[in-house]
């Protein structure tokens, strides 16, 4: 997702989510992203406990949150 050509590309969240320091359910927890958050999508993993997992850029740091409760937008 960081190629720099085209419109940069959010993950928007439909809940609210716990942000993880790591793809899958039993990874820390960093913060909450609220209902409808936008934040920027930096890429995904392989499936995690069933999911995909997005990429994400979280108050300044890196962290992981799932598909389940959100997608990508342009």
């Amino acid at each position: 997702a960081l190629t720099g050509i085209g419109a940069p590309e959010w993950a928007v969240t439909t809940g609210d989510i716990n942000v993880r320091s790591a793809p899958g359910i039993d990874a820390r927890v960093l913060g909450i992203a609220r209902n409808g958050s936008r934040l920027p999508y930096q890429g995904e993993s392989k499936e995690v406990d069933g999911r995909l997992w997005y990429l994400v850029e979280y108050h300044g740091v890196n962290g992981w949150i799932s598909s389940k409760f959100s997608h990508i937008e342009k």
